[in-house]
Order: structure tokens, then C-alpha cells, then sequence
């Protein structure tokens, strides 16, 4: 495969970037890439947030930063957080207009430690973050901490029957079936709703819609 072979004259592999896209691989091929992939999947999330003007949203591990544009012209105010510097400056750099007008606002973040007070968030926001949280029972716990009462996450996923087939993902992914990603946030007394758009490339889109309790 061309792509594992431009990474790994880089020094780098497609699970790593995968995980945390960093360098000129992450900055001009693997965002790319992840933009494309995720689109579907994005855009099926983004239908069943319903944003609106009056939100404060958040997006944890945005990629390159579009979804934050995308995300913006809702009209919402929209912090996003990721744990790669060069996301961090490619982000800025594609929404420098709504970063400037503060509609955007980036920090270097990662889910196990959300640099917001309790109860900030009307929704909040990630897409195939999942599968690499450091400690999944108390990074669950973290995303609904700064969300409001009531007020929900929406988590975009593939699970584990699908993922399982892809033969380039690595013991770097932690897989999950749809009862996995349900007892993580049972646990904490949330709610969990799972919703399925089926996709015409055959890869399926999935979103965990979870409900702080009130």
C-alpha cells in the first residue's frame, strides 16, 4: 500500500497518525484523508445535534479544523480542543476569520483533562475519538463533567464488527461493541442512545447519543 509506504519512509505509521496526526504526514496527507473518511459520519452527527445560535458547543479531536468551521456557521459558539499541536495551528490557520471574530475558540487539550468548569456545554462533540482514550472509564466521566444538566454528547463511532475488518488498525485501537459504548456512560448515570444511518459506501455511520442526567 502506497500510503503505508510514504509513512514509513516518514517514521511514522498509519495507526499513529491515525491517533494523533502530527508532522508535514499529518498536516497534508493524514487530515486529508480523515476529512474525506469522516465526512459521512460527521455530517450524520452534526444532523442529529441541531445546533443552534444560542449553543455553546464543544469538539473534542478535531483533525484539521473544518468540522469546527462547519460547526460554526450554525451560529453556535464552538471550542474545540485536540491533543496535537499541528492540528492546533492548522485549525487556526483554516478558520482565522471566525478564531479572530471569536465564534472559534482552539486549545491544546486532551479528553482526560477538558480545560473547562463543570456544566460549560450544551452539546459536545467527537467523532472516532473513541478508540484511543487513555482511561475510558474516566475520560467518559471528564466529557459529561462539562456538560450541562440534561444537555447531551454526541459520539461518533464505528464498532467493533466493522473496525475489526480494516487490516492496517493495530492493538493501538480499542474496540467497542454498541453495549461497550452504553456501559461506559451507564456507569456514570447518563443515558444512551444509539443511532445507525446506513452509508453507500457499505461503511456505515453510527452516533452514541448520550444524556447527562438532569
Amino acid at each position: 500500500m502506497l500510503l503505508e509506504r510514504i509513512m514509513r519512509l516518514a517514521g511514522t505509521s498509519i495507526p499513529e497518525q491515525l491517533e494523533k496526526p502530527q508532522g508535514w504526514i499529518g498536516r497534508f496527507i493524514t487530515t486529508r484523508w480523515l476529512d474525506r473518511g469522516n465526512a459521512a459520519l460527521y455530517q450524520f452527527c452534526l444532523q442529529l445535534m441541531e445546533a443552534r445560535p444560542e449553543q455553546e458547543i464543544l469538539e473534542v479531536g478535531f483533525g484539521s479544523g473544518r468540522s469546527l468551521g462547519m460547526l460554526a456557521t450554525t451560529g453556535a459558539r464552538v471550542c474545540g480542543v485536540d491533543f496535537s499541536p499541528d492540528m492546533i495551528r492548522k485549525a487556526t490557520r483554516i478558520n482565522r476569520a471566525q478564531v479572530r471574530a471569536g465564534r472559534i475558540r482552539v486549545e491544546l487539550a486532551g479528553v482526560s483533562a477538558l480545560p473547562y468548569p463543570d456544566s460549560t456545554f450544551d452539546s459536545v462533540l467527537t467523532t472516532n475519538t473513541i478508540y484511543f482514550w487513555p482511561d475510558p472509564a474516566r475520560d467518559s466521566l471528564e466529557l459529561l463533567r462539562v456538560l450541562k444538566p440534561g444537555a447531551r454528547l454526541f459520539l461518533g463511532y464505528r464498532p467493533k464488527e466493522i473496525l475489526e475488518k480494516i487490516p492496517v488498525l493495530d492493538n493501538r485501537f480499542r474496540l467497542y461493541t454498541h453495549d461497550d459504548v452504553r456501559s461506559l456512560f451507564d456507569r456514570h448515570g447518563a443515558t444512551t442512545q444509539i443511532r445507525e444511518r446506513a452509508e453507500p459506501t457499505g461503511f456505515d455511520s453510527y452516533c452514541a447519543i448520550v444524556q447527562k442526567a438532569g
